[in-house]
């Protein structure tokens, strides 16, 4: 297929709209402001969108990656660009034996080595007549900065044909290496158990270690390694009475065991089904950042900062019409990412937010009127956040981009 992308990208916004959202105070000393507007990401303006995820390269540049799926058609393709300082490249697709399982919370991801290994990490529907469930987390890996590709491997030991792995995330470590996290095999008792592995200098995944034995089966892993060593994983736990709130667990030795998980979030949501609503975690050493959803009584998404021993400091709600949050951690200082529901002269609508949990100032980076989900965030070392969501307003779901940029410009060459 001869795939073409625009230069000019779809221009839809090119001033943010700074907002007061509940109780928030007012914004002061604005740091971020959007550079250079929201872009669209497609092959073509007929094919529409499945996911949106980011990752770094080795030089410390954006790179955005998605799903496309035309109408007609099941085959899902995954795209990826990268950000030159001035604009996103022309689309690269991987070449892939198999079509990945997509989904608000299964997104193909990639992820550079230091070494300039690329890998490319994604779910796969095993067809079991018995279980619709069952699926398994493959990878591919390209050693040519994306011209060939090897694989597709397995991340885990286990090749059952009637087990499901899935609802995983991938992060660098400090040692070079890939950790990976993922809901294991579910269990008699209902549930899922919560595995960890991480990749050798030949991009093979090796011993796992249990992170939880038991955990809610429906929402997605979050994983985060800090320069400092410390593994954090965040994740929906199974309490006693059914309770959905949501646990920490790390480790200070790569990965080979993880301390006793904590519950931190004490929601008390009482739900005996899916919420398909993961958390995320990011961390500086010191301090352990968390962002989660929730549907107890005191509902919408939430933000929490943990010591490393996972107390909790400091606690807060930022929206209760919130839905999908996500977070980054912009020169040591938090940085939230959420979809908010919002009524817009008569019409539901929704928007993506952006709080600085420094300063209080939260910025709108979806355009007014747009119907839009799933954000997703990243960090950069210049100080430069990138979010994506997926905008449904129109007849085609497309993937959209933004860049936050601290003051100047300049951070971005």
């Amino acid at each position: 297929m001869n795939l073409t992308f625009s230069k000019a990208f779809c221009w839809l916004l090119l001033i943010p709209i700074v907002l007061m959202v509940g109780c928030s105070p007012p914004a002061k000393n604005s740091t971020l402001r959007n550079f250079p507007g929201i872009l669209t990401l497609e092959s073509s303006p007929e094919i529409g969108a499945e996911s949106i995820s980011l990752t770094l390269d080795p030089k410390k540049q954006p790179v955005a990656v998605w799903t496309e799926k035309a109408m007609d058609s099941n085959q899902i393709q995954v795209l990826y660009s990268r950000w030159n300082g001035q604009e996103l490249s022309d689309p690269q697709t991987v070449p892939m034996s198999e079509t990945p399982k997509v989904g608000s919370e299964s997104i193909p991801k990639m992820i550079f080595k230091p070494d300039g290994d690329l890998l490319l990490f994604y779910e796969v529907k095993i067809h079991n007549p018995t279980n619709d469930r069952v699926s398994q987390i493959k990878y591919m890996v390209s050693k040519d900065d994306g011209k060939t590709w090897s694989g597709p491997f397995r991340v885990h030991s286990d090749n059952s044909p009637d087990k499901g792995h899935s609802f995983f995330d991938i992060a660098l470590l400090s040692d070079g290496e890939i950790g990976a996290v993922w809901l294991d095999t579910a269990l008699i008792e209902g549930g899922r158990s919560v595995l960890f592995s991480k990749t050798d200098i030949q991009n093979k995944f090796g011993n796992e270690s249990v992170v939880d034995s038991l955990a809610c089966q429906c929402c997605r892993t979050a994983l985060y390694a800090d320069a400092s060593g410390l593994i954090s994983v965040v994740y929906r736990d199974i309490l006693p009475g059914s309770i959905r709130d949501i646990s920490l667990a790390t480790s200070l030795n790569g990965g080979a065991s993880f301390s006793t998980a904590i519950s931190f979030s004490f929601d008390q949501w009482n739900l005996d089904g899916c919420p398909h609503n993961g958390p995320d975690v990011v961390s500086d050493g010191e301090r352990i950042y968390t962002t989660w959803y929730t549907g107890a009584n005191q509902n919408g998404v939430y933000f929490a900062e943990l010591n490393t021993k996972g107390k909790t400091i400091n606690k807060e709600r930022l929206s209760p019409n919130g839905r999908n949050i996500q977070l980054s951690l912009i020169q040591g200082k938090p940085v939230v990412i959420y979809s908010e529901s919002v009524s817009e002269n008569g019409e539901k609508n929704s928007r993506i937010l952006s709080k600085d949990m420094t300063t209080g100032e939260i910025i709108q980076l979806s355009a007014p009127g747009s119907k839009v989900n799933s954000p997703v965030s990243l960090a950069t070392d210049s100080g430069m956040v990138i979010s994506g969501w997926l905008d449904h307003s129109g007849k085609i779901q497309k993937a959209r981009v933004t860049f936050l940029s601290p003051v100047s410009t300049d951070t971005l060459h």
